[in-house]
């Protein structure tokens, strides 16, 4: 509700704007002033009809506030006056077709609805109630209309598919330079060193003592001092990596 002592008329005199509860308080005052009775309710304005569960959602920014006035003869009245601001037609004005982000809120919160009702408040008449209205919508249900109809959320569920195994294909196809440095090292080393490299088995200071060669060695230092402590390489240390890797690790047995 609009607080302080002068809120109602900065809202009627200066500002002129609001939210609806300050249409209400100032109007409920005024009829009140003029001996009319009024007073204000609260509640919910509006809602989203969901196909999937048959019920209409109405969510918390749907709460609405508006005024009732008593009418000698017909008792109480309702009466918005929020209708009377310049953008009412934004609330009471015909709705935008329902978007994607719309639609997906709805599914999830239709199987969320379901669940609660067949499964959280457990009652065996109410599953029953269930099964026998859901057989009895299959039954009615044509195969291309259902089809056209979950095609949308079908297309979404593969979407959201790949877009799950995109993170898993790119560490795979695309490694972070760092395990593609290391794997050059591990070829470079079974190659000049004639060392057969166990990797997941053998860490890189126990490969530079099997091999006794000063550039691997080198090689393990800079590179475990910087991955081994959850750090990435700068590019100054990944190119001294990768010039030593083309060097080749031959002439410092």
């Amino acid at each position: 509700m609009p607080t302080g002592e002068r809120a109602l008329e900065q809202f009627l005199f200066e500002t002129k704007q609001g939210n609806c509860e300050f249409f209400a308080a100032s109007f409920a005052l005024v009829l009140r002033a003029a001996g009319v009775p009024a007073r204000l309710v609260g509640g919910y304005l509006g809602g989203e009809y969901n196909d999937l569960g048959g019920y209409y959602l109405v969510s918390e920014e749907m709460a609405h506030v508006w005024v009732e006035v008593f009418i000698s003869g017909r008792g109480w009245i309702r009466v918005d006056p929020s209708g009377f601001a310049e953008n009412a037609g934004a609330v009471w004005g015909s709705k935008p077709p329902k978007s994607m982000a719309l639609r997906i809120r709805l599914l999830f919160d239709s199987l969320n609805h379901t669940w609660n009702s067949a499964v959280i408040t457990y009652d065996f008449e109410r599953q029953i109630e269930i099964a026998r209205t859901a057989g009895t919508r299959l039954q009615g249900i044509e195969a291309r209309s259902a089809f056209k109809s979950m095609l949308p959320y079908l297309l979404l569920a593969a979407v959201l598919a790949g877009l799950c195994g995109v993170p898993a294909c790119r560490k795979r196809f695309f490694p972070p330079r760092e395990e593609r440095l290391l794997r050059a090292f591990y070829r470079r080393v079974e190659r000049d060193c004639g060392q057969k490299v166990e990797r997941g088995r053998v860490g890189l200071f126990e490969l530079a003592d099997l091999t006794g060669n000063q550039h691997v060695q080198e090689f393990a230092d800079v590179y475990a001092g910087v991955v081994y402590r959850d750090k990435k390489l700068t590019d100054d240390e990944y190119r001294r990596l990768s010039r030593m890797i083309l060097k080749g690790f031959r002439s410092a047995a």
